[in-house]
């Protein structure tokens, strides 16, 4: 066993050679980037996040028509701030609830998240066949039922996405629980496991 002189002067050497490697690197999507420290590296996600959330606001619209009106949701999320933004979403699914969107743009939708903000509100409409593409595992198996259109829609919403802010609604939806680590879903109808294995 090393002796406290000895252990001290390990600590001693750890904080030498902190200070000499004042960069760090991390693997990024884009490749290896470096920051000069993790508080760098922390802001420069925020802001990206900061962005990504301006971006929905920036593409939404207060002429939306709230598809509240037509058809109660089946899911409304609390308020979520994003980004420094907040943001409250309805899904919709089924062909009747969305036959207005349908015929506006003629193309058969099944499902809908309308993203409200304080610009107006933001519509992400999904075909069956962007719900068909949802539902199955890294080894192509199925693993949401092809008629369960509630939780091939949220995990859909996530993988036809590139934007921060609708991946961090996704996994709020999918993950949020009653209490903490309490294992029961806060929205009902959400299979949490089955929307990760396809998100895996």
């Amino acid at each position: 066993m090393a002796s406290t002189k000895q252990m001290q002067a390990r600590a001693k050497a750890r904080k030498q050679t902190t200070k000499k490697n004042d960069t760090m690197m991390l693997i990024t999507p884009a490749g290896t980037k470096s920051y000069n420290s993790i508080d760098d590296y922390r802001k420069e996600v925020l802001d990206g996040l900061a962005q990504s959330a301006q971006n929905v606001i920036d593409n939404s619209s207060p002429a939306n028509v709230d598809f509240s009106l037509f058809d109660k949701p089946v899911i409304q999320t609390k308020e979520l701030t994003i980004g420094g933004r907040k943001f409250n979403v309805h899904l919709h699914i089924g062909k009747e609830a969305l036959s207005p969107l349908s015929r506006l743009y003629n193309k058969d939708f099944v499902a809908m998240f309308q993203i409200f903000n304080k610009a107006g509100s933001m519509i992400l409409p999904m075909s069956q066949e962007t719900i068909d593409n949802a539902g199955h595992d890294y080894r192509n198996e199925t693993v949401i039922a092809k008629d369960d259109i509630l939780n091939r829609a949220v995990a859909a919403l996530r993988l036809n996405s590139n934007s921060p802010t609708i991946h961090n609604i996704a996994m709020h939806i999918a993950y949020e629980e009653t209490a903490p680590d309490s294992g029961k879903s806060y929205y009902k109808g959400i299979d949490t496991l089955a929307i990760y294995n396809v998100w895996d």
